[in-house]
């Protein structure tokens, strides 16, 4: 047990025997925190590494401020070919991206951020709240119903009012080859569904103007149904055993797909920008520089 604890601090434990003398134990660990890389192994002992991906460059200086001030290593890049060529030079832990630059990412671009060992990438949604961009492996329930029932590259509509949480659905869908649209409220839906014919469709529950409920018995009066999967972080069977009536393929929690924690890497991250980009807004204007220091 000991070994263990020891060991996942990045120490070594030690043990010195002389006969009739006993036996003395003792262990080292180091003095700035240990962090393990993408596959789990412990790298030798150094700051925690942070790159930021930010458009605004004042509030790109008051984060990496901030993250230095908790002698949290921190470099940033305004534009992705330079944020790629950095991963070259400086492999950070945890990456920090607008949103913006997380509905850019394509396939290889993601691929090139995951080989070089980023453990997590975090997106920054517009009130400053930081939420873990997942690998694809966390979309797997989602990916797998679509599968049993569509072709590569058929058009998937998305109805969801979380522009962030939709964005991160449309890149991942893209990543799979699904071509897709999005919807922010039923009313919407209704109408991208006439017009665009989608060959399915993935739906929230809370929906503004319209629920979930509402979209999908008014497209089955109008016997315009398709196969639909709906999400929710609702806890409701009532509702559940009525979108199984009206013939819903699936229904998946939203944390089954997105996950918003992470471990202590990107907790304390988290717990250092937060303040500083919900102090920026939408990201229109940003705090001094100075301003991140506290």
């Amino acid at each position: 047990l000991c070994r263990e604890i020891v060991a996942r601090h990045g120490g070594r434990l030690a043990v010195a025997a002389a006969r009739g003398g006993g036996s003395e134990f003792s262990f080292t660990v180091p003095s700035v925190p240990v962090y393990r890389n993408a596959v789990g192994q412990v790298e030798s002992a150094r700051r925690l590494r942070v790159g930021l991906l930010m458009k605004n460059p004042v509030l790109s200086d008051c984060c990496v401020r901030a993250l230095r001030l908790e002698e949290i290593e921190a470099r940033a890049s305004s534009h992705m070919p330079g944020f790629l060529a950095l991963l070259g030079q400086w492999r950070p832990d945890v990456v920090v991206m607008d949103t913006a630059f997380a509905r850019q990412l394509n396939d290889g671009t993601e691929e090139r951020i995951r080989e070089a060992g980023v453990s997590h990438v975090l997106v920054r949604c517009p009130t400053g709240e930081l939420r873990e961009l997942s690998p694809p492996a966390h979309t797997e329930p989602l990916l797998l119903l679509l599968a049993e029932r569509l072709a590569p590259g058929s058009h998937i509509l998305v109805v969801e009012d979380d522009e962030d949480y939709s964005g991160v659905l449309e890149f991942e869908l893209a990543q799979a080859g699904y071509s897709v649209s999005k919807a922010a409220n039923g009313v919407e839906a209704i109408d991208a569904v006439v017009s665009g014919s989608p060959d399915a469709m993935i739906l929230d529950v809370a929906l503004p103007q319209l629920d979930g409920v509402g979209v999908l018995e008014h497209l089955d009066r109008r016997g315009l149904a398709i196969p639909t999967v709906v999400l929710t972080s609702l806890d409701d069977p009532v509702t559940e055993d009525r979108l199984r009536e009206l013939g819903v393929i699936g229904i998946i929690r939203k944390y089954e797909l997105i996950r918003e924690d992470g471990d202590d890497a990107a907790t304390w991250v988290s717990a250092v920008l937060t303040p500083v980009l919900a102090g920026s807004g939408n990201g229109s204007t940003a705090p001094e520089p100075a301003s991140a220091a506290y």
